[in-house]
């Protein structure tokens, strides 16, 4: 049985997060993508499949789009993200209860298999502008989670959380990531748009790790 669960978007943080899980566990992590109705919905899961196929792991499509209609804004509509925050302090790109839901129904996925550590790729430069990433968020949805099973006492494990785009990148180098099955922009296409603020905050982070981006 696995020991883990790792929610798997397709993009940078992940992906050193699902190798930090491979390689503490003695058994390969599930990998747990979800599709919401995100504007990159095809590219992410093409490189959530592949980066699943390279650890050799099994993989769980689970499709939110519907749920994620009714609330959905930021990455899921017509938000303009050439801002990168809101009147609000709010990132352009947050979606509401997304992390939420998502180590929710990972829980679902882990319970069912008794696995207990359920990974996600919250990093330094989130904190700021989403809620859903920050410590007490993590460690109150953990206590949550337990307390709703009498099977599971779950830990929620954050292992780039402490880190900035290009420690991220750097790690990943370490661990051997296939970035090149990696997904960062905020539009669809063939090749990243560059210009978007999930691009830049790529580029930066792999310059100044001194890795070169595969996708690039």
């Amino acid at each position: 049985m696995a020991e883990s669960v790792v929610l798997v978007s397709g993009g940078v943080d992940s992906a050193v997060t699902f190798a930090e899980a491979v390689r503490e566990d003695d058994e390969t992590p599930v990998a747990v993508h979800a599709r919401y109705g995100q504007h990159t919905a095809s590219k992410e899961r093409d490189c959530a499949e592949a980066l699943a196929a390279h650890y050799d792991a099994d993989y769980v499509e689970l499709d939110l789009s519907d749920a994620f209609g009714t609330f959905g804004e930021g990455l899921t509509d017509d938000t303009d993200l050439s801002t990168h925050y809101d009147d609000d302090g709010v990132a352009t790109s947050y979606v509401p209860m997304r992390n939420t839901v998502f180590l929710s129904v990972a829980a679902g996925v882990a319970e069912e298999r008794r696995a207990t550590k359920l990974w996600f790729g919250a990093n330094a430069d989130d904190r700021d502008g989403y809620a859903d990433c920050r410590d007490e968020y993590a460690d109150a949805m953990e206590r949550a989670l337990s307390l709703g099973t009498d099977r599971v006492d779950f830990e929620v494990r954050r292992p780039v959380v402490s880190m900035e785009k290009d420690k991220i990148v750097s790690r990943g180098d370490e661990l051997g990531v296939p970035f090149e099955h990696t997904w960062s922009c905020y539009q669809e296409g063939d090749s990243p748009c560059g210009v978007c603020a999930s691009c830049e905050e790529r580029a930066r982070g792999f310059e100044r790790a001194g890795v070169s981006d595969p996708v690039r």
